[in-house]
């Protein structure tokens, strides 16, 4: 009786595919972004643990990845509440228009890459209770996506004021690396007065826009600026308003939002 209950033992674990082992500065990348994510948001929704899937080594393997990350209906992203920005809803990737699932699909074409490390990571959502998984991209210097984290962003503004007025907001990936930037800056000179001014907006896995106006008086250079960025998907809308003189800013998007608008003047 011993004999036949080993015999199926061993066969079972025969059967039992086994799974690659994640090399340490992967694992030392995914464990230190899932202390990171349950620091901020673990109390809405809890990163409980991740396995590694292998690497991306073949043109086969890059197209099942990718068809795993565009999947309608095993995808999800996270709703930002607007009001409480450490209040995280899951969203089903099925959920959204076909203009919407479109992006997102680009924008993961354009991140996934041969030689990059793939994980699984486990989510709990704490208000229904329901465990999700997501996949995730990962390489030597770091996690490069996962569809929850990609609709999370860190915002840090740096305002200067100096004979230089210039401002910036830099936009960070929840893991801390640079994820885009939005700057402005105006500058003056004389007599004769001399103004100009420079603006610029760059974002990946998303979209970060700003608009500018420069006025001149007998004594001043006066910028106006509106800004604004999102995470996939939605839009942005930055108009000038005549009547108020300043820009009009909407933004919308299922993940992180962020805007502003204001004016610097320069009176040398």
């Amino acid at each position: 009786m011993v004999l036949v209950i080993s015999a199926v033992v061993i066969a079972v674990s025969a059967c039992s595919p086994k799974l690659p082992t994640a090399p340490t500065s992967i694992g030392e990348y995914v464990s230190n972004v899932k202390s990171i994510w349950n620091e901020r948001f673990g109390s809405s929704l809890l990163f409980e643990s991740w396995v590694y899937l292998g690497m991306i080594d073949s043109s086969q393997k890059h197209d099942s990845v990718l068809s795993d990350l565009t999947d309608s209906d095993e995808v999800f992203l996270v709703n930002v509440s607007k009001d409480h920005s450490d209040k995280l809803t899951p969203v089903s990737l099925s959920t959204l228009s076909n203009e919407e699932k479109q992006e997102w699909e680009n924008v993961v074409k354009n991140l996934i890459k041969q030689d990059q490390h793939v994980v699984q990571i486990r989510w709990k959502d704490i208000l229904s209770g329901e465990d999700l998984y997501s996949t995730a991209l990962v390489d030597e210097n770091g996690m490069v996506w996962d569809s929850v984290m990609g609709s999370v962003v860190v915002e840090e503004m740096v305002l200067l004021t100096s004979s230089r007025r210039e401002g910036s907001v830099i936009i960070k990936w929840i893991w801390g690396a640079e994820r885009g930037k939005i700057s402005w800056s105006l500058d003056c000179g004389g007599p004769p007065l001399e103004c100009s001014y420079e603006s610029e907006a760059k974002m990946s896995s998303g979209e970060a826009r700003i608009e500018a106006r420069l006025y001149k008086t007998d004594e001043c250079c006066i910028l106006h600026y509106g800004w604004a960025y999102r995470a996939p998907t939605g839009s942005i809308k930055i108009n000038w308003n005549p009547e108020s003189m300043e820009y009009d800013v909407e933004v919308s998007s299922w993940g992180s939002t962020g805007s502003g608008k204001g004016v610097y003047e320069c009176c040398p």
